[in-house]
């Protein structure tokens, strides 16, 4: 297969490639009506709570997701559908059982755990469902399936809170969302030709090869994850809750731009793949290269405009208790610029299956953030949660800039 071959490819899903784009968002923006409701309905505290408990439970769902769509995509070594969603089925129940064991000890309202638990499962199932049409570029039914997930969960979940202001029913609407959009997707995948293994196969000859490969980049993604959150457990711990909904609020911006930049990976990991096949890693160093500039592109534009209008954009969407300090919007700003480099060199790590180096940036991410966040002492304010937003994304994007780079240059000089 030769790079023209893949690069005709790529263009040929630029149009289903979009349509993947508009309904990734659309599924964050109909878990933002959500959010939207509780501020307008519920008022800042209620938002608070809300994000601590999702604060709280993502990482652990993040973690025990294994990361297993991307492995199901990129993975050199074949495996049955089947055989990941057995064990995406049961890391989901472990990660609700551990939800249920943390609200015995109080932190949390035990319903509250277990409703976003079973919102999360159905959602998670329904993503790796995702990969299995992403990897054989049937890009548009993810889209079709996308858009009928936000739909479902913005009637039931928005119905829901707009009647009984009541948060936990309320997530009936993502789990009733997941839970049918995963069937009309799944049964027709299981249905296909070799689609389907045995319970002995599926433990015997792929569980444990799949579960080496995703622990790796779940925890990766999780310590990402907790990264994302450290804010908000600062923020809870030294700041009041109206705080905590606040910054939830704004850090949407950066929720909404690591949508569309994850869109744009599932769009072109298939592209990042057949250029390295096709010329090694001279292909794969030149896609790079070139899906670098518009990416760059869309992140100046993203952190001017969150400079530019930010706080108005917010007065105007949440009402005047959202609106945050000018000097808070700056380093969220910043941050924004500089996404881009992390889905640059997370596409290349994905491609060269370097789960291992993912990991180890998380954690030297996660750590370093942390100690900044300590060293920033009790006066822990908003200015100082958006401050620890842009150190999380700088030492990301450098670690992820460096392994991306030395990988290509090292195979190059070879």
């Amino acid at each position: 297969m030769s790079s023209d071959a893949g690069n005709q490819g790529g263009k040929g899903l630029r149009l289903s490639g979009a349509a993947l784009v508009v309904s990734n968002l659309a599924i964050a923006g109909s878990q933002w009506v959500l959010l939207w409701f509780y501020a307008v309905l519920g008022g800042a505290a209620v938002v608070g709570e809300y994000s601590l408990a999702i604060a709280l439970t993502t990482p652990i769902f993040i973690i025990l997701d294994l990361s297993l769509r991307n492995v199901y995509v990129t993975n050199q070594r074949e495996a049955p559908f089947a055989s990941y969603l057995v064990i995406r089925l049961f890391t989901c129940l472990a990660a609700t059982l551990i939800l249920v064991i943390i609200a015995a000890f109080g932190i949390l309202n035990v319903w509250l755990l277990l409703f976003i638990g079973l919102s999360r499962s159905s959602q998670a199932v329904l993503d790796l469902a995702f990969g299995d049409l992403q990897k054989n570029f049937r890009i548009g039914k993810i889209a079709v399936a996308s858009l009928l997930n936000s739909a479902v969960t913005i009637v039931f979940g928005a119905g829901i809170y707009y009647l009984t202001k009541s948060v936990e029913l309320s997530l009936l609407g993502i789990f009733v969302g997941g839970a049918l959009t995963s069937l009309v997707v799944i049964i027709p995948i299981l249905k296909s030709g070799g689609a389907a293994a045995s319970g002995k196969e599926v433990w015997h000859r792929h569980a444990g090869h799949i579960i080496r490969k995703g622990l790796p980049s779940g925890l990766a993604y999780g310590s990402v994850s907790l990264l994302t959150y450290l804010p908000i457990y600062f923020l809870g711990a030294h700041s009041s809750q109206s705080d905590v909904g606040l910054f939830t609020a704004l850090a949407y911006f950066m929720t909404f731009a690591n949508i569309f930049y994850n869109s744009v990976q599932q769009v072109t990991i298939g592209s990042y793949v057949a250029a390295y096949k096709a010329d090694g890693m001279s292909g794969l160093s030149r896609y790079a290269r070139r899906l670098s500039i518009p990416m760059m592109g869309v992140g100046l534009l993203s952190g001017g405009l969150l400079v530019a209008i930010g706080a108005p954009a917010m007065e105007l969407v949440y009402g005047t208790a959202f609106v945050p300090p000018f000097p808070v919007l700056v380093p969220m700003a910043a941050a924004l610029v500089l996404l881009p480099v992390l889905y640059l060199a997370g596409g290349v790590m994905l491609t060269l299956n370097k789960y291992d180096s993912q990991l180890v940036i998380g954690v030297i991410s996660l750590a370093v953030t942390c100690g900044i966040a300590l060293l920033l002492g009790r006066d822990f304010g908003l200015f100082e949660a958006s401050m620890i937003v842009l150190a999380g994304t700088t030492v990301r994007a450098i670690l992820g800039a460096v392994v991306s780079v030395r990988a290509l240059k090292k195979a190059s000089s070879q």
